[in-house]
């Protein structure tokens, strides 16, 4: 999570922004259509090569062409599981998402939907982690408030060499509003507002 404390527009309150990634939620179905796809195609690829070429038809010479039916076909499903990892690890990165906390308020404004919690209206924030190979890489986060429940997935900036826990993310300011500015007045009371 990155996050700015702009001095000037916060100089009189609470105002904190940033950015934090996030997942599809139907991030599950396309892992699983981006492998059976390239399963699919690895499967298929040598069938279609030799009914193309048609020289498996022809027994007496489909001995000179077996090594280079074989490096053909090692080659294409090599490039094949190359382009499914890639694309799957494009997806792990998520999108990337903007926030702005004020004093107030915690406004998400995300790829598909812009989000405004108010402190006051919010009930819960339930933290569920996410595991990739034992690695904590993130938070599903459920936020419940008086209007409505909403799952957002969070993703962990380990890049960066943060520890992945929820008081990094934005989320936590819904639990832990930011307390008004105290101010002294002239006769040197604290005035709060």
């Amino acid at each position: 999570m990155e996050y700015t404390n702009d001095l000037l527009e916060g100089r009189f309150e609470f105002h904190q922004q940033g950015v934090f990634y996030s997942r599809s939620p139907r991030y599950p179905v396309y892992l699983w259509i981006i492998i059976a796809a390239a399963l699919s195609l690895s499967l298929l690829m040598p069938t279609v090569l030799i009914y193309l070429t048609g020289v498996g038809y022809d027994n007496e010479n489909f001995g000179n062409y077996s090594g280079y039916y074989s490096l053909t076909i090692g080659v294409g499903l090599v490039v094949i599981w190359l382009i499914a990892i890639a694309v799957i690890r494009i997806l792990n990165r998520g999108y990337q998402c903007r926030y702005t906390a004020t004093l107030t308020s915690l406004k998400l404004d995300m790829k598909s939907r812009k989000i405004e919690y108010r402190y006051s209206d919010v009930i819960n924030v339930m933290y569920s982690p996410i595991t990739d190979f034992g690695k904590r890489i993130g938070f599903n986060v459920t936020v419940v408030t008086k209007q409505s429940t909403d799952r957002i997935i969070y993703l962990s900036p380990t890049y960066k060499g943060e520890a992945c826990t929820q008081d990094k993310t934005p989320f936590f300011l819904l639990n832990h509003p930011p307390e008004p500015p105290k101010r002294m007045s002239l006769d040197g009371n604290y005035i709060v507002q």
